[in-house]
């Protein structure tokens, strides 16, 4: 029996050896070891007898503070159930699962023992996966992120700490629900989300992502970026795990729209500036546009964008006709602002050539890298064609004020030529040998008069000077002439009871000269101009609404030239504007000019290769026209009637033909040479008894005072003076508009005795 009984203690030794497990057993009070098994007397390099506390572990002077013996007794002194517990042993420093339990020894007395599993390998890995999940954790705080776990068998959600934090609740606050989760959605946001979750189950996607509002404690609506992935199947390889990430991107979705308005604005910006613009990045590429660059360029955005900067920004010289160099280049080499050459074509994708100016800026990023170009131009061919009609108008005007001076001083001359004329032509009878020399003598002097008048033409002038003219004669006579040694025949026709043209006679003759030589030109083979002249009369419901109702002088002129293109129907009144290459584009703007100043108006049709009609329509009048009456050599002014008149006028050779004219008339004369005189000679005439009848003043006296003013002056000592003002500057509105001033009549340099004769009668009868 003891034999049986060793064996079967060896056995039991042999297994807890076997163990790999420290186990020991303890006295209680004494704390003796009473039992340890080989890995526990390894461990420690104990052995039995010694005290558990000063073998197992290190460091100690007496019993361990953790002992567990009074764990392991009730109240009353039983053994309790086992305690387990886990320790970090001071001597190797691994890690050991404690499983102690109170038993009863065999002598009787109760002891402890523990069986120790080394749990070091399980240890490392949850301290490792804490920390791991301690990481995580904190990035996901970092990143406003929270888990989600959802069972779509179960239906269960799980949402982490950092799910309910970045929406302001405390963990745990609400449910994890699924409809916990759907009721905080913005309700604009969760038909659409849901169909985006729907689809990814439906189609078996393997993730999805979403953006929505979600309502936060605060009463507040937050941007939610979710993330889910799929990450279980069941056996029929449906989804039946879902997780994912929430996302707090409020940050990110205020950014985005304060892009969206920046980008809204700078669109706004660009669509509505004045200029067109172009940006490239630096290989060329276009990347916006704005509508003027697309109206411009013949480009739309939608075209443009994505193609190269010189197939759509296609730019040449405008003098050789060779492709300019691109600013572009220029500014992505250099860094800096650069701008076109000037006279720089832009060719339209139509082939519209327009004449630009522009700069080009590079793009520079924060590290002052360039990443494009934009690149602002504009049309600025008006102002081009502005500025040049601008230098001709200046080139006009000093051409003005000179030929304006030379007919002032060349009437001067003339009224000197023609005065002495018409007195020869006086003092000499008709059969005269001499008289057809006089003749001769006055039609050159007259061609010289005519000759100033369109030197006049290039000066500023003021309204025309109207007289009561018949056009018939006046017409054909300038049709004639201008048409003499040409291979063009005049038809000529008019009315019979044609009517009196109120028109100013030197601007209607050069009207007439300008059209005839137009049509003249436009046959240069030959062929016939057609001339005619009716009585039309404007009412209110008339095809023509450019002038007032009233009498006119309907006058036709029409050619079988080569005819005007349509497209230049509208430009051949411009100044400047000509279709021929010698042509300086002033005859019919003079033309234009002049019928608008004399409240006319005229309109022009044509049929290319076929001819020109151009018509006129010129204020007409009941009254007869003014006629030069034809004096005897014994005729005196009114049967005999002596006059006193002054005259005034700075050319001494002028005051003396003009008073041996006036005495020819019966007239007796005094005459000064300027308007200070003038006043006190009148005065003097006045307050003796013996007035003026009559004074003529030349209208400006260099370095004096002229007419103009010393009207005023004669005006103040007698209201009812009878003033005519003279004066070889025909154009100036003084001339025009004489009453206006206090003159009575008008008297344009030069003159003839007949002319100065019809001038006094109609001024002492107003």
């Amino acid at each position: 029996m003891p034999e049986k009984t060793a064996t079967s203690d060896s056995i039991y030794l042999a297994l807890l050896d076997s163990v790999d497990a420290v186990i020991y057993v303890a006295d209680m009070q004494t704390y003796e070891l009473l039992f340890m098994n080989k890995m526990a007397r390894e461990t420690s390099g104990g052995s039995l007898g010694d005290t558990c506390w000063a073998t197992l572990q290190s460091g100690q002077e007496g019993p361990c503070s953790f002992c567990t013996n009074n764990r392991l007794l009730d109240k009353d002194g039983n053994p309790n159930k086992p305690y387990i517990w886990e320790f970090q042993n001071t001597i190797d420093k691994e890690w050991y699962e404690c499983r102690d339990q109170a038993v009863l020894w065999p002598d009787g007395r109760l002891v402890r023992m523990e069986i120790a599993t080394n749990i070091t390998v399980r240890k490392l890995a949850e301290q490792d996966l804490l920390e791991k999940n301690e990481r995580l954790s904190f990035s996901l705080q970092g990143a406003n992120s929270g888990i989600w776990d959802w069972n779509l068998k179960t239906n269960k959600v799980y949402f982490d700490e950092n799910y309910f934090l970045i929406a302001g609740y405390q963990p745990d606050e609400f449910p994890c629900a699924f409809e916990e989760w759907e009721k905080r959605v913005h309700p604009e946001d969760i038909s659409q989300t849901k169909a985006i979750i729907q689809s990814t189950l439906e189609q078996n996607k393997s993730q999805f992502t979403a953006e929505f509002r979600f309502h936060t404690k605060h009463e507040t609506w937050m941007w939610i970026l979710a993330q889910g992935k799929i990450v279980e199947w069941d056996d029929n390889g449906m989804p039946v795990r879902f997780i994912g990430l929430h996302t707090a991107i409020n940050e990110r979705k205020q950014a985005e729209m304060a892009l969206r308005e920046s980008e809204e604005n700078l669109r706004t910006t660009l669509n509505s500036i004045g200029d067109a613009v172009m940006a490239t990045d630096i290989h060329h590429t276009i990347v916006r546009m704005n509508p003027i660059a697309e109206q411009l360029t013949g480009w739309t955005a939608e075209e443009a964008i994505g193609q190269s900067l010189l197939q759509v920004f296609n730019i040449v010289n405008a003098k050789t006709g060779k492709t300019a160099e691109n600013p572009v280049d220029k500014a992505i080499k250099t860094g800096k602002v650069v701008g076109l050459a000037n006279h720089t074509i832009l060719v339209a994708r139509n082939g519209r050539q327009l004449q630009i100016a522009d700069s080009a800026a590079p793009i520079l990023n924060n590290r002052g890298e360039t990443t494009g170009v934009v690149l602002v131009f504009r049309d600025v061919t008006e102002e081009y064609r502005m500025r040049e009609e601008l230098q001709k108008m200046q080139q006009l005007e000093k051409i003005g004020t000179l030929s304006g001076g030379l007919a002032h001083d060349f009437n001067n001359i003339l009224s000197g030529i023609f005065g002495n004329i018409s007195m020869a032509k006086n003092r000499t009878e008709n059969n005269h040998p001499c008289m057809k020399y006089l003749d001769q003598a006055e039609i050159s002097a007259e061609r010289a008069k005519n000759l100033t008048g369109k030197l006049l033409t290039f000066a500023k002038g003021g309204a025309p000077i109207k007289d009561h003219i018949y056009l018939g004669e006046l017409v054909k006579e300038v049709a004639e002439f201008d048409l003499s040694g040409s291979n063009v025949k005049l038809v000529f026709e008019q009315a019979d009871n044609l009517w009196t043209a109120q028109v100013d006679k030197g601007q209607i003759q050069q009207v007439f000269s300008n059209l005839v030589i137009n049509a003249f030109q436009a046959m240069p083979t030959g062929g016939h101009l057609y001339i005619n002249l009716q009585n039309w009369e404007h009412t209110d419901d008339s095809s023509v609404p450019a002038i007032k109702p009233g009498k006119y002088i309907q006058a036709t002129i029409r050619d079988e030239g080569e005819g005007i293109d349509e497209k230049d129907l509208t430009h051949i009144f411009d100044p400047y504007f000509s279709t021929k290459q010698t042509g300086q584009g002033l005859g019919l703007a003079t033309v234009y000019s002049i019928v608008t100043k004399h409240d006319g108006h005229i309109q022009v049709e044509s049929d290319v290769g076929h001819g020109t009609i151009f018509t006129l329509y010129l204020p007409a009048v009941d009254e007869e026209p003014t006629t030069e009456s034809s004096m005897t050599h014994e005729e005196p002014l009114f049967g005999g009637q002596s006059l006193k008149v002054l005259c005034m006028d700075d050319e001494e050779i002028i005051r003396a033909i003009t008073a041996e004219m006036l005495t020819r008339l019966g007239c007796s004369v005094e005459s000064t040479a300027e308007g200070e005189t003038a006043i006190k000679l009148y005065s003097q005439a006045l307050q003796s008894g013996t007035p003026y009848d009559l004074v003529i003043m030349d209208l400006t006296i260099p370095g004096g005072m002229g007419g103009k003013d010393a009207i005023k002056g004669i005006l103040n000592i007698d209201p009812h003076a009878k003033v005519i003002v003279s004066s070889g500057y025909a154009n100036d509105p003084v001339m025009a508009h004489y009453t206006d001033y206090g003159f009575k009549g008008v008297a344009t340099k030069p003159y003839t005795l007949d002319e100065l004769r019809n001038v006094i009668e109609k001024t002492l009868k107003s």
